[in-house]
């Protein structure tokens, strides 16, 4: 059954995990023989829980057998799970070495692959930004939306940005969302993203802000007194009245 699978893709994605992570990709003998043991009966219809522990199960004994090289969306999953809900070099590799998640260090290629992947085929624009004669953003705006991970005190900290994109989209613009497919890449066990950075940095100009400037001949009156002159016109209407 392992030499009969295909390969999987580097890097993986949530939808190839997803599709691999059924009863149809692993041996079907072992799963009649784990829903047996587990519910009694192979023709009974097994609960939820039954068909997680039956999964869960003969993933680990396909990951045993083949000694690891069989690369299972359970494994996987689990370890960069448990990354980034904890952080824990050590329990990951716990998990690791009872046969439970793939390591510490696999979990960081699989990142640095996906990263190495989005970087070639990002852009600027979101998938929701029509593009076309005409379609043009003319308004984009971001700001740090930073995350603090473990304490009050900012030591580990998540620097992240949003931001927004503003469009006046003209008649009949397509503005479907686009599926962006991820490129296959070479398993090369790289661990962290180099980012070049460029010998000659562009001009950055820093311009003053401009504020608004009334004319020379506006008399500018204070909100105060503007209420008390609306209070007397308002006396004197209702006294002529």
């Amino acid at each position: 059954m392992f030499h009969e699978s295909t390969p999987l893709p580097w890097p993986p994605t949530a939808d190839e995990l997803d599709a691999r992570a059924s009863e149809e990709y692993l041996p079907t003998e072992l799963m009649k023989f784990l829903s047996t043991l587990l519910v009694d009966e192979v023709v009974v219809e097994k609960s939820e829980k039954c068909q997680r522990l039956v999964l869960s199960i003969a993933q680990d004994i396909c990951r045993a057998v083949t000694k690891g090289e069989w690369k299972l969306p359970k494994h996987i999953l689990l370890c960069s799970t448990i990354r980034h809900l904890y952080r824990s070099k050590q329990l990951t590799n716990i998990l690791h070495r009872l046969g439970h998640s793939e390591s510490y260090d696999f979990g960081l290629e699989v990142e640095t692959a996906l990263a190495e992947a989005i970087d070639d085929v990002s852009s600027s624009l979101t998938p929701q930004i029509a593009i076309g004669e005409d379609n043009v953003v003319f308004h984009v705006e971001w700001d740090n939306l930073n995350k603090i991970t473990t304490n009050f005190h900012g030591s580990n900290v998540v620097n992240s940005t949003g931001g927004i994109m503003i469009q006046e989209v003209k008649p009949n613009a397509d503005i479907a969302d686009k599926d962006r497919i991820l490129p296959l890449k070479q398993q090369n066990r790289t661990r962290c993203l180099e980012v070049g950075t460029p010998a000659t940095l562009p001009p950055l100009h820093i311009y003053g802000r401009v504020g608004p400037k009334f004319p020379l001949e506006q008399i500018s009156v204070h909100p105060s007194q503007t209420i008390s002159c609306m209070q007397s016109a308002s006396k004197s209407t209702v006294c002529g009245y």
